[in-house]
């Protein structure tokens, strides 16, 4: 699957997180500790509008759900250490691209 940067856009927008989050989190433990609660808790909000069982199958937000989905492990995995708040979205896309071959 390949995800543009306007579902990715809608996807950080719905998990309430923006570049400056990203940023801020990057230069603490503590900040990002916060950030990875506050991402998961969202998560959840979202999962309900998103969730196949609770949209009727309806194809769009069932991809959008598989892409937030994608956000949350990437940010999950994110250190103190990370080097830019970009790494998020290219990173879902490698790895979108990576189980498409």
């Amino acid at each position: 699957m390949e995800y543009t940067d306007g579902q990715i856009a809608r996807v950080m927008e719905g998990l309430e997180i923006d570049q400056d989050t990203i940023l801020r989190a990057r230069e603490s433990a503590r900040a990002l500790d916060t950030l990875k609660r506050e991402v998961k808790k969202a998560y959840r909000k979202l999962a309900l509008t998103l969730h196949p069982d609770r949209t009727g199958n309806d194809p769009e937000k069932s991809f959008l759900f598989q892409l937030a989905t994608e956000v949350v492990k990437e940010i999950q995995a994110m250190e103190v250490t990370s080097e830019s708040p970009r790494r998020v979205k290219w990173a879902v896309r490698l790895r979108a691209r990576a189980t498409v071959t």
